[in-house]
């Protein structure tokens, strides 16, 4: 895989997939600061900071997408920073991205 090709082929996939996987917890949420709460009643065990990540992870996914959907470009260039989450169950990770438009 070329790393022109890492963000379409491996951060996209991965962010519908959490998206989805949460989709339940995204709907309806207008306010971020619920959808920490919202996460940590669906899923008590990532109560607190987990869900407090999983949250970030969320919104930023979900913005991802969004820009992608408008006609934006994601890219994830070599080198670019990679943050883990702070609970394993939280997602496989979540990266920086930077959009361009097409």
């Amino acid at each position: 895989m070329r790393w022109d090709e890492v963000a379409e082929r491996v951060w996209l996939p991965a962010h519908c997939d959490v998206v989805e996987r949460y989709s339940d917890v995204l709907d309806g949420i207008t306010d971020p600061a619920r959808l920490a709460t919202a996460i940590g009643e669906r899923e008590p065990e990532l109560a607190g900071h987990g869900a407090a990540a999983l949250a970030r992870l969320l919104l930023t996914a979900s913005l991802t997408l969004a820009f992608v959907r408008a006609g934006w470009h994601a890219e994830a260039p070599a080198g670019m920073p990679r943050r883990r989450p702070a609970s394993r169950s939280a997602s496989r990770g979540a990266t920086t991205a930077s959009f361009r438009t097409t």
